[in-house]
């Protein structure tokens, strides 16, 4: 999944959408995860 992240950010970008990719060991707190995606609250 990680190697398409690049091509989604473009068209994100293209469409005037703000956005990154962020890597970390410790994102968080993980509030849902599933086979390909994982959501995180971010330490404060």
């Amino acid at each position: 999944m990680l190697e398409r992240v690049p091509g989604y950010l473009q068209v994100l970008t293209a469409h005037g959408v703000e956005c990154q990719l962020l890597r970390s060991a410790d994102p968080g707190r993980v509030i849902y995860e599933d086979d390909v995606q994982v959501v995180v609250v971010p330490h404060p």
